[in-house]
């Protein structure tokens, strides 16, 4: 009889008794069954296989038994390879020439050494360069310069009957769109800045053109702050629920929101206006130290379904747990095995729902991140403002209005196209060359033969039957190939 007790399982063990990486995983549990001796069942279970998924990860072991769990590190060169002073010299040699950094970064291109700017700039400094003062247009290397673009002007809109091609054809599909919403009225109430030459309808169409013709769009984001402070983020989530009863007349029924949105205490709010809501919670060193303190015995792993993913089978601790500042239990749920290295932190208000829908639930927030992810992608979100000189809540709220455009877009089209990636949108319906031909009394946009043209003559764009205030009340004729 022993009467030894069962030793804490440390740290560094579970790397080897939990592990995460896929072919490790597979190792292990493989390990476990043919060397240790453990049962298939139980080998499977401890590791999160299926008894079927099991067996066949056997055979295929089976079959090829010397497979390579574990690849060599490849090395790296046995010598440092020596500086090219040559080319420091030829930088040197430039530099003595008059030359600024990107000139000389344009010469060794052409000579084929590919140096940035900054590495020049770098290597001058090391050789004792100061920087060169401004320098007039005559002392300047002979090259392309930027030409003066024409002055613009509304006014000098030229609408006498012509024809012409545009690689822009697509832009016209989002006129019927704009053309039933009073938008110069709008920006003049706003008080929007305009001018007798650039009245502030066509500033604004004209940026909102530049947004609508990039890369891709797909969804609509009904809110947005661009100017939210780090001393103000805390109640961020109490103004979109107050933003969303006024637009709708109620409150919302449920969010999923990230942690630095809120605190505890807005928590307890938003319980008490039966809002529910789920949240990560921020882990610190002691909640991590007490949650790898926890016997395997009390995990339970459970399967996700309905989500494409890698890790499906998660291990969980699901309790209600007290929290300052907030009058009732709250539900938290520890997940690991969800491909992270430590363990993620759940707060819910959700107290029977079960912690696979829940989840699920909350994996699907990465859908609203993808969206983010396609605006930075389309939109260029992550650089706002960076072409055209603006203030950043103009920008976002251009960003905003094509949103909105491309969704009416796809939600029009149907055939899946309401659920299309955003460049999926584009490259299908709004990439389109057109021919242009201007007339008395109206615009024809003649679209040249595509694949996709069934879906617009099916969703009536060959219809459109709309004037157009700002292009001389003209109407607009849609004609597909």
């Amino acid at each position: 009889m022993s009467n030894s007790t069962a030793q804490p399982v440390t740290h560094l063990a579970r790397v080897f008794l939990e592990p995460t990486n896929v072919t490790h995983r597979q190792y292990e549990a493989l390990r476990a069954y043919f060397v240790d001796g453990l049962p298939s069942h139980e080998a499977a279970e401890r590791f999160g296989y299926t008894p079927g998924s099991f067996r066949v990860l056997c055979h295929q072991f089976r079959q090829n038994p010397k497979r390579p769990f574990f690849m060599p590190t490849a090395k790296g060169p046995a010598h440092t390879p020596k500086k090219k002073d040559d080319v420091r010299e030829q930088i040197v040699a430039l530099r003595k020439q008059n030359l600024s950094i990107y000139d000389i970064s344009r010469s060794l291109k052409n000579l084929g050494h590919h140096r940035s700017p900054a590495m020049i700039s770098v290597i001058l400094k090391e050789e004792g360069f100061a920087r060169l003062h401004r320098r007039r247009d005559e002392e300047r290397v002979d090259q392309a310069r930027p030409t003066h673009a024409d002055v613009a002007d509304a006014r000098q809109l030229n609408l006498v009957p012509r024809s012409f091609r545009t690689r822009f054809g697509g832009l016209f599909l989002f006129l019927p769109y704009l053309a039933r919403i009073p938008f110069d009225d709008i920006l003049d109430k706003a008080g929007f800045p305009g001018t007798k030459m650039i009245p502030a309808g066509q500033a604004m169409r004209s940026l909102l053109a530049l947004k609508l013709f990039a890369n891709a769009r797909q969804r609509v984001f009904c809110y947005a702050n661009g100017a939210v402070s780090k001393e103000d983020q805390d109640d961020e989530i109490l103004r979109f629920v107050e933003f969303w009863k006024q637009r709708t007349g109620k409150l919302p029924e449920e969010l999923v929101f990230d942690s630095r949105l809120t605190t505890y205490g807005n928590l307890d709010r938003l319980n008490g206006m039966g809002i529910r809501f789920l949240t990560l919670r921020r882990r610190s060193k002691r909640m991590l130290h007490e949650i790898h303190q926890k016997p395997l015995s009390v995990w339970r792993r459970i399967e996700l379904k309905g989500i494409a993913r890698t890790y499906r089978t998660p291990r969980i601790l699901d309790a209600k747990i007290g929290i300052r500042n907030y009058t009732e239990p709250i539900r938290q749920l520890t997940i690991a095995d969800l491909g992270h290295e430590e363990p993620t932190l759940l707060l819910t208000n959700h107290l029977r729902t079960s912690a696979a829908k829940l989840i699920t639930r909350y994996a699907q927030r990465m859908i609203i991140e993808n969206e983010i992810a396609d605006g930075i992608d389309f939109f260029h979100m992550d650089a706002l403002s960076s072409a055209v000189a603006m203030k950043v809540n103009c920008d976002l709220q251009l960003t905003l209005m094509g949103s909105s455009l491309y969704k009416l877009l796809g939600r029009q089209i149907g055939n899946g196209y309401e659920r299309a990636k955003s460049r999926h949108l584009f490259r299908d319906l709004v990439d389109a060359t057109a021919r242009v031909e201007i007339t008395a009394k109206d615009i024809y946009v003649y679209y040249q033969k595509r694949a996709h043209n069934p879906l617009l003559l099916a969703a009536g764009f060959d219809k459109a039957n709309v004037r157009i205030p700002w292009l001389g009340h003209r109407r607009l004729r849609l004609i597909f190939g």
